[in-house]
């Protein structure tokens, strides 16, 4: 009988998640990647981007597709919103660089850099990888203040991009009022 507990004890242990979901007050894991912008390959920074206030780091399953081409579109429309507010935006997902060049043209129309991670590295460490589909993004948005706490978490956001994106931008408002932005 203790063996069969210790057993059980040993199999639920094993079942737990290896890391705890990121949340509000976390530290957001920084990064350096290749970026798509206009069309053209640049870089992105995390730290870089922290010291020029906000950032809002959003993550979707793939470029080009269905809700993905409309997210990035609701993001780069809402641009200006996040603008006024002080926050640097940014959209990432497993795609290569080439295919997020024809995105950042197509899906938003030039205005905000999509971030490659073919490796997942950054999307694991947000705990934003798709377990129904590994290899994949969830639809997650992530604020970060400029001092590299995470103020706002959405993992597995609404499937609707728009509210999606509008929830982002009520969550920046909300963050820079307490914060004079």
């Amino acid at each position: 009988m203790r063996g069969l507990l210790l057993t059980a004890a040993l199999l639920s242990l094993a079942a737990l998640p290896a890391k705890a979901e990121l949340r509000t007050g976390d530290r957001a894991p920084e990064f350096t990647a290749r970026a798509a912008l206009a069309g053209s390959q640049t870089g992105f920074n995390l730290a870089e981007a922290l010291a020029k206030g906000p950032v809002v780091l959003y993550f979707f399953p793939e470029a080009l597709t269905g809700n993905c081409l409309l997210e990035n579109y609701e993001f780069s429309y809402a641009l200006g919103d996040f603008q006024r507010l002080g926050a640097t935006v940014a959209g990432m997902s497993h795609d290569s660089i080439e295919v997020l060049q024809l995105a950042s043209l197509l899906e938003c129309s030039d205005k905000l850099p999509l971030l490659a991670d073919p490796g997942l590295a950054v999307i694991r460490a947000y705990d934003a990888e798709n377990a129904a589909r590994p290899g994949y993004a969830l639809s997650a948005a992530f604020i970060i203040a400029p001092g590299g706490e995470i103020v706002y978490s959405h993992v597995n956001a609404d499937s609707d991009p728009v509210r999606h994106v509008e929830g982002v931008v009520r969550a920046l408002e909300a963050w820079a009022a307490g914060n004079k932005i």
